[in-house]
């Protein structure tokens, strides 16, 4: 995603709802609410230079956050050359943490 000198978050807000009409087809990324989103440091070297920082984001909202990765699943299906990670926030690993065994016994 191509990055313009001095972008601001609201920038990358719309550079990321751009993405995600554009490539995801998620129809409601207007309406999504990200909990924050801005472009990672560069990093030094020669191999960055020239390079767009990657954008990092949060979406506080877990009907969102749902859509959003069943999208992206059918777009890695056709896409391996895409790298998007998923890392979820402390309540939500301690959250998983409880429900997984009772989610064992019910299978």
């Amino acid at each position: 995603m191509p990055e313009s000198p001095n972008e601001s978050e609201e920038d990358v807000k719309n550079v990321l709802v751009k993405l995600f009409e554009d490539v995801l087809h998620v129809n409601t990324a207007q309406n999504m609410m990200l909990g924050g989103s801005h472009r990672l440091p560069r990093c030094p070297g020669p191999y960055n230079q020239g390079r767009p920082r990657d954008i990092v984001m949060r979406l506080a909202h877990f009907p969102d956050r749902v859509e959003f990765f069943v999208e992206l699943k059918t777009y890695r299906a056709t896409n391996r050359n895409s790298i998007l990670m998923n890392s979820f926030p402390q309540i939500d690993d301690r959250r998983r943490k409880l429900l997984q065994p009772i989610l064992g016994e019910a299978r």
